[in-house]
């Protein structure tokens, strides 16, 4: 029996939604050191490309590998938006400046510590026959990327994906690495330098434009919940301390439902009906990349289709033990 167009096209978008599924929930691993000492200036876009080369790195590796990624597949990873028709140019461009970028670290080499200038990626490369980008992450990452015993942050990928604010994505890790503690105090002055601020010189220009959006954010969107209050000396405002609370999938949906209740009790019975596609999109030769046929059915905001994620797998995960 001969397949129909319709039909493999269905199955074809199947596959490269279930590749899209799987990448989001694949986790990422950075050592302590470079979350929680070190300075880098990085947009949102960059940062989230950066996080998902990490987070292909296999915990038996022992070297830094090319990564091959789908340019399609990573455009709609990181939500780069397709209507436009620009969005290998917005993905060549962000790559351009992610490779552009470096900052000083402190490495050993041939028994010696010294200190170096990093940069991010290596020579990225586009195939466009093949519909791949080439990527690999600078060598000199290597220590604080492979080989980690102990002293490392875990997150699962999909917990930034939907963030728009560079300083939540940074502080969404610095937090992460002191989840197990639950509590940490840094200075005003170390959050402006690991965050790399610049501008907001006043106190209440820095809350409103870095901590109140961060804040917002990683409490909406990922599996955490962060709670904070300045501290001072005479009338200074010498600390930050910040509360760090581990929340799960079935808490994040209650509290959506708060909000958008109606809207997601339609729909929890059938997690099927998550994802669709469009047919007259995937039959369009003239289609360059398929972000409209991975459109979710269902017309949940980002943080609630998270949520949503999260809670399945945790019910996925109780059946299997």
């Amino acid at each position: 029996m001969v397949k129909s167009t319709e039909t493999i096209n269905a199955e074809m978008i199947e596959r490269k939604k279930s590749a899209v599924k799987k990448a989001r929930r694949q986790s990422v691993y950075k050592a302590n050191e470079i979350v929680q000492t070190k300075r880098f200036e990085l947009s949102t876009l960059e940062q989230k490309i950066v996080a998902y080369m990490v987070s292909l790195i296999d915990g038996e590796q022992k070297e830094l590998e090319h990564v091959d990624a789908s340019i399609t597949d990573l455009c709609i990873l990181m939500g780069i938006n397709s209507n436009s028709g620009k969005n290998i140019e917005t993905l060549k461009s962000t790559i351009r400046k992610l490779a552009n970028k470096s900052e000083w670290a402190k490495i050993e080499r041939n028994g010696e510590r010294c200190e170096t200038l990093v940069r991010w990626i290596e020579k990225p490369t586009f195939y466009y026959k093949s519909g791949i980008v080439r990527l690999k992450l600078d060598e000199d990452l290597k220590p604080y990327l492979i080989g980690l015993m102990n002293r490392y942050t875990r997150y699962d990928l999909e917990n930034i994906l939907a963030m728009k604010s560079k300083y939540g994505i940074r502080l969404f890790e610095l937090c992460k690495s002191w989840e197990g503690r639950g509590y940490f105090e840094t200075t005003l002055e170390n959050l402006r330098e690991l965050f790399a601020v610049e501008g907001y010189a006043e106190w209440y220009e820095f809350k409103r434009n870095v901590l109140d959006v961060s804040v917002s954010e990683i409490n909406r969107l990922t599996d955490i919940n962060i709670f904070w209050k300045t501290k001072k000396t005479g009338r200074n405002i010498s600390k930050i301390a910040f509360t760090v609370q581990t929340k799960s999938g079935f808490n994040q949906v209650k509290d959506l439902q708060s909000t958008r209740g109606k809207l997601l009790d339609r729909h929890l019975d059938d997690e099927a009906q998550q994802l669709s596609f469009d047919f007259e999109a995937a039959n369009d030769p003239q289609t360059e990349d398929f972000h409209d046929t991975y459109a979710d059915a269902l017309p949940l905001t980002e943080t609630e289709k998270h949520a949503v994620s999260r809670m399945f797998g945790e019910i996925a995960e109780k059946k299997a033990n």
